[in-house]
């Protein structure tokens, strides 16, 4: 009996991590899931918003149904920081055709990305880079398994310069 539970436990973790990989990816755009599919042109780039805030993955505070992205606010710290990223890549979805971000997170970094998923369902987050956010998705489910996509929509230059500013922050 053990057996089994240890068995469906590994999968509702693997199908977790995959919600929530699908989320960052699918609320980023509502067109990302078809993109390729139909021979459409890329997801429209997010736009950048600029906050006062340091490098990490935020909670939004004070969402009720829809966000306003020109009054978002953020938490004051970080959930997630770049100190708690195991790895950072740049890889690509829709065989090679779309860059995204691989992160993958330390085991503190994953134990917080659960509380921070968990607290969040139906809310956005918010990834802040170099005093933006770059990435706002909806949270869907709770995420156990530390490892997720950032699919931004951005040229691969800015994905390597964000992928080489995080990691300098893994360093401090």
């Amino acid at each position: 009996m053990k057996t089994i539970r240890r068995s469906q436990q590994s999968i509702m973790a693997l199908l977790t991590g995959t919600i929530f990989v699908l989320t960052i990816s699918s609320c980023l755009s509502p067109h990302y899931r078809d993109y390729k599919s139909n021979d459409q042109e890329p997801p429209e780039i997010f736009q950048p918003i600029p906050v006062e805030r340091a490098n990490g993955l935020y909670a939004t505070v004070g969402y009720l149904t829809s966000v306003d992205s020109a009054n978002i606010e953020l938490e004051d710290k970080p959930a997630i920081l770049p100190s708690d990223i195991k790895e950072l890549r740049k890889t690509t979805l829709y065989s090679g055709t779309y860059p995204v971000i691989e992160v993958k997170l330390n085991e503190r970094g994953s134990e917080k990305l659960y509380l921070l998923t968990k607290e969040n369902i139906g809310k956005p987050v918010a990834f802040v880079v170099e005093s933006k956010i770059i990435a706002m998705p909806i949270v869907r489910a709770a995420t156990v398994d530390g490892e997720f996509f950032i699919a931004i929509g951005f040229p691969e230059d800015d994905i390597d310069k964000i992928i080489n500013i995080l990691k300098e922050g893994q360093e401090k």
